[in-house]
């Protein structure tokens, strides 16, 4: 599991997924770097 925030949006959610490089945010359905956008 992996916190993540939207750079779109700003909306911050726990990510359950199984792909290991993007994730979609919930909110505004705007696809994420996992990498890049992970928070702490």
């Amino acid at each position: 599991m992996v916190k993540l925030k939207c750079r779109n949006c700003g909306y911050v959610w726990e990510y359950k997924g199984k792909n290991p490089f993007y994730a979609t945010c919930p909110r505004c359905l705007r696809k994420v770097s996992i990498a890049k956008y992970r928070v702490e």
